[in-house]
């Protein structure tokens, strides 16, 4: 609450004063009266005052936490035996600067201005909700309360300042403890800390120009904005945040739904956490290197733009959600499995669900003099994370990437760094660098899994730019055509978490005999340097070049299909060359066969224009029963009979596709149009058409 006070000298309509009158106080052009006070202490609300009878004087004032900063009065001076006399749409009087004191829980609806030289200060169990707008400048406003105490669950509030809490950026050490509890209250007063009635309003904390010190790591525990005054690329970087030896920086936790700031416990609305956090602008710096320890660290999904952090005894920027799977990945790490301080395990995933830092981002940091890694990124919830113009000089290694799933680094540079430009041992996926200079000065001992890829680098000329006998998954699975038929095994090299293929196999079930459980191979021809896609019988059915380097006999990338091409775009079409049409296997409507021996008169091409497979089944051995108006036929073998084949059964199915075959039952895609047993069960050939001669 702030007052603000309306005097005047209460006179006729001749102007002549008028002692002992009474004042009567309405909201702007209505008849609702208002609430005033007769003095700036008073509690007792009232609706009018009496001028002094000697000088007929008067004072009343009116309380910011009842009304608007912009509200407007009306008063009404009357008298018996005089005229009333009405000034309408008077604004509030001049604020009257001092302390407040706040006893009690109070909860504020109105639109708050809170001026220089106006604190609130708390006195017992006094507490602040502000569920209105509120605005105030870069100066103090609250005092003597407790973190938690002030709480905004408002969306008219642009930004907030520490300064409001007694903040102070004067480079001097005796304010870290106010400046640490002063940053601490801010944070937590967004959107409250119950747990139930907090709200997410993506709140931005404004940080002047000045060198902050603090007594101990600030936790970012909400879905928020710290950010810098004066920073950005191209400009001083910020405000400098200075944090003492053996003690992280800043630490963003998914926020407990508690009211100490710790980030414990278990969210009840996950709208509360500090997935999403920014932190902008800023100098990040510890006093001395001791324990291992980072500047700015992330548990949870956060975007880190235009910081320079530097002098920390673990690492620059350290981002872990998950507890790790450390084991043999950290190789020659020397960095070890440990946690940093002052994070617990279970702060990282886990039952309490307060992991996931997948999708992290940064943009522009400048990471110097960090004991280990100036980038450091580890744990099964620490993925698909994007670096861009991120400088680590001066640390054991430039970055480690010891993900799940893997990250991409664009423009990263790393310098003199003595162990490693980089180690990257993600686990199952691919950590990808882009345009990285990794010639400056670093140490030798690089690491690059197999899922290490390499676009436009410089100083990895002993890595290839592509890696696969670990890097990518190959999943096998059945590829459904659109009749709903499955004649194909489809391979997919995937690449994991990301739900997208990069390359895709298919082999045909009649002719190459696959089982669908049984996966492809990728395979090194290290003669031909070539990769190959075995099928079960060890014969290639597709073959990758895939890069272009000393190694390679290839001039550039190619890729090879023995097998033929699926080509794909309103259903499916399958272009192979031979010297005649195909005898074997088979075949779809729109199928080609490109002449291999091309010469004058010869076909160009042939096209299948009928569906079918072609060839004797079984040598005319097969035979089988089926019920008319149903798919399913047993037969005495299931010898050569495999999904997507063309089968006719005499007297009974002209021509239906095979769906499943399990032991000698065979599933069709249509139903029999009459009851037999022991027929003759044969292949229905495909119809090719030549398109013509040279």
């Amino acid at each position: 609450m702030a007052r603000w006070k309306f005097q005047g000298t209460t006179k006729d309509q001749s102007g002549r004063i008028l002692p002992s009158a009474t004042i009567s106080v309405y909201l702007a052009g209505t008849t609702t009266s208002a609430s005033v006070y007769t003095s700036v202490t008073s509690t007792t609300a009232v609706n009018s005052v009496t001028s002094s009878s000697t000088d007929a004087t008067y004072a009343f004032y009116t309380d910011s936490f009842d009304y608007d900063h912009d509200q407007a009065f009306k008063i009404i001076i009357t008298k018996p035996s005089y005229t009333s006399v009405t000034y309408d749409n008077l604004p509030h009087g001049e604020v009257v600067l001092g302390t407040y004191t706040i006893s009690t829980a109070k909860t504020v609806t109105t639109y708050v201005k809170v001026p220089k030289g106006v604190v609130y200060a708390k006195s017992g169990s006094g507490s602040l909700t502000f569920n209105g707008g509120f605005e105030a400048g870069p100066y103090q406003i609250f005092s003597g309360f407790d973190v938690g105490d002030v709480i905004f669950n408002t969306i008219w509030l642009s930004h907030m300042y520490p300064q409001w809490w007694g903040a102070k950026g004067t480079g001097d050490g005796a304010d870290a403890v106010t400046n640490y509890q002063a940053f601490t209250s801010a944070i937590e007063s967004m959107g409250g800390g119950d747990g139930a009635t907090e709200v997410s309003t993506g709140y931005t904390l404004l940080v002047p120009q000045g060198s902050y010190f603090f007594s101990q790591e600030v936790r970012i525990t909400r879905s928020m904005t710290l950010k810098g005054e004066g920073g950005g690329i191209g400009t001083r970087i910020g405000p400098e945040l200075v944090f003492p030896a053996g003690s992280n920086g800043l630490v963003v936790i998914r926020h407990s739904g508690g009211t100490g700031g710790d980030g414990t416990g278990t969210p009840t609305n996950p709208d509360h956490y500090s997935l999403g956090a920014s932190i902008e602008n800023f100098k990040v710096r510890a006093i001395g290197k001791t324990t291992k320890v980072a500047g700015i660290a992330l548990t949870s999904l956060a975007l880190i733009r235009n910081v320079a952090v530097y002098n920390f005894g673990g690492y620059g920027i350290y981002i872990q959600s998950a507890i790790p799977d450390i084991g043999s990945k950290l190789w020659r790490d020397p960095q070890g499995s440990e946690l940093i301080a002052g994070i617990a395990p279970s702060e990282l995933g886990g039952a309490g669900n307060k992991g996931g830092a997948n999708g992290w981002y940064i943009d522009n940091a400048l990471l110097v003099s960090n004991t280990y890694s100036g980038l450091h990124i580890v744990g099964g919830d620490s993925n698909n994370g994007v670096a861009i113009m991120v400088v680590a000089q001066a640390s054991l290694v430039g970055v480690s990437d010891q993900s799940s799933i893997g990250n991409t680094y664009i423009g990263f540079l790393p310098e003199v760094n003595t162990d490693a430009a980089f180690q990257a041992s993600s686990d199952a996926g691919t950590v990808t660098f882009i345009g990285c200079n990794f010639s400056e000065g670093n140490g030798p001992n690089n690491i690059a899994s197999d899922g290490t890829l390499f676009v436009g680098c410089i100083g990895v000329e002993n890595y290839k730019t592509f890696r696969a006998a670990g890097s990518f998954v190959l999943t096998p699975s059945l590829y459904n055509r659109n009749t709903g038929g499955t004649d194909v095994v489809q391979t997919t090299l995937w690449r994991p978490g990301v739900n997208s293929s990069i390359l895709t196999m298919q082999t045909e079930l009649p002719s190459e005999a696959v089982d669908a459980s049984t996966e492809t191979a990728l395979h090194w021809n290290s003669s031909d340097r070539v990769w190959e896609f075995w099928n079960v019988n060890s014969i290639p059915i597709f073959y990758l070049f895939p890069y272009y380097s000393a190694e390679s006999l290839w001039s550039q990338g190619f890729a090879g299909a023995p097998r033929g091409i699926g080509i794909g775009g309103g259903g499916w079409l399958k272009l192979t060359a031979a010297t005649v049409a195909h005898a074997t296997g088979t075949h779809e409507l729109g199928d080609r066969v490109l002449n291999s021996a091309p010469s004058v008169g010869q076909p160009k091409a042939w096209a299948c224009t009928v569906a079918g497979t072609q060839g004797t089944l079984n040598s005319g051995a097969t035979t089988g029963s089926i019920t008319i108006g149903t798919p399913t036929l047993v037969a005495n073998t299931a010898t050569g009979i495999y999904i997507g084949q063309y089968l006719a059964v005499a007297g009974a199915v002209v021509k239906q596709k095979v769906l499943s075959v399990v032991g000698t039952t065979i599933t069709l895609n249509g139903n029999a149009t009459a009851t037999v047993t022991g027929a003759a069960v044969s292949f229905v050939n495909a119809t090719w058409v030549s398109e013509g001669n040279l």
